[in-house]
Order: C-alpha cells, then structure tokens, then sequence
C-alpha cells in the first residue's frame, strides 16, 4: 500500500493520492482549482483527478498526515476525507468531487468529499 498523503518538508508542498494504488494512471494535465490558487489537480485520460497538490498555508495541515495511507472514510453519499475537524463553510464542486473549506472565501482546505461514486469507484479509493 503506497503513502496516500505526502510532504516534502524542506519546501513544504503537499500531494494527496485520490486513488489507491490499484488504479492506474498518467496524468494528462494539471490545473489549478479556481477558487483556491493553492491546490492544484492532476487530472487523467478519463477526466479523473488522481492527486492533489497542495501550497503555502493550505499544505501546512497535511505536515500531520503525512504517510496515511487510508484517508477516505464511507458516507452516506461517498467518500470523505478530512485533515481537520472544522465546520464547512465553503465547498466547491468540480469533477466529482467536493473541494471542503473552513471559510467562506474558499481558503482554509480541510478535506474533500467524493460525491461521484461511479466515476470514484470504492476499489480504487478506499
């Protein structure tokens, strides 16, 4: 089983792997969420995002995390991953997923839910 969260210390950057190491990829692009300059997505072929990277501040909370290797928790309508226990004062939808705040300006990152269940198959993410 591979590391699910990453930091590298000495630059402080985060990665979160969505997906297990079952599934696999190559990344065809990488774009910046738009609410949140500092996540970036890896996106597949298949329009998936396979992995997250994190910056500044918004990375600071994974430095905890770091080396889990199962971070998604089953929901009634998912998967969720929390780095915080924080109320949700924001989230934003893209590709599947439901990008979690702790402010309402979109900043604080505190996890993510997968909410498209076909497209994030339990397989390969839990």
């Amino acid at each position: 089983m591979h590391n699910r969260i990453e930091f590298d210390e000495e630059i402080e950057i985060g990665y979160i792997n969505i997906f297990n190491k079952n599934y696999h990829y190559e990344i065809e692009e990488t774009e910046e969420l738009e609410v949140n300059a500092f996540l970036n997505l890896d996106i597949d072929r298949k329009q998936k995002i396979v992995g997250i990277e994190v910056f500044e501040e918004e990375a600071l909370r994974l430095k905890g995390a770091k080396g889990e290797k199962e971070i998604f928790k089953e929901t009634s309508n998912g998967y969720s991953f929390r780095i915080a226990n924080k109320e949700v004062l924001s989230k934003y939808s893209f590709n599947g997923l439901d990008f979690c705040f702790s402010k309402e300006d979109y900043t604080g990152f505190i996890g993510l839910d997968i909410v498209d269940v076909e497209k994030y198959p339990a397989d390969y993410v839990l």
